[in-house]
């Protein structure tokens, strides 16, 4: 299991054993800040990022920017669609996906899914190959406003 994580204090992702699975949890103050986290979650299911592993400080922990997708904004199927295209572009492509930067732009989350080759990444689980029960919800006080969980077929 790995505890939550974060670069920045308002977002954090955790993974978590689940029967056979694995679920992804992700929070933020913002929806697409949540949904970023979501992404960063479901590549630690499988795989590490060359700096996370690295040791040289310096090197930049975010891959350069790779594909822009675009998803619609219903609370639930956001959530679904980014991870699905993250999947998909392990699957048909090799790539994968570290994180997002998102934007809400009029009914649209829009942004760039950061990748990776994963030929040049540490492998170090079975990689993913579907999303079960996405939820995105808005919570009301805290810190943490957004709340995302997903079940991970690994």
């Amino acid at each position: 299991m790995r505890e939550p994580s974060s670069g920045d204090a308002n977002r954090s992702h955790a993974v978590r054993p689940h029967t056979a699975d694995v679920i992804i949890e992700a929070y933020g103050q913002t929806r697409v800040d949540c949904l970023a986290e979501a992404v960063a979650a479901l590549a630690e299911v499988y795989a590490e990022r060359p700096s996370d592993t690295d040791s040289d400080a310096d090197s930049d922990p975010h891959p350069a920017p790779y594909e822009r997708v675009r998803v619609a904004v219903g609370a639930d199927d956001a959530l679904g669609r980014l991870l699905e295209e993250a999947l998909l572009l392990l699957d048909s492509r090799g790539l994968v996906c570290f994180g997002a930067e998102l934007s809400d732009i009029g009914d649209e989350v829009v942004g760039d899914l950061l990748a990776l080759d994963v030929a040049a990444v540490e492998v170090t689980g079975s990689a993913p190959k579907g999303v079960a029960d996405p939820e995105l919800e808005h919570i009301d006080g805290g810190g943490h406003v957004w709340h995302a969980r997903a079940i991970i077929d690994v």
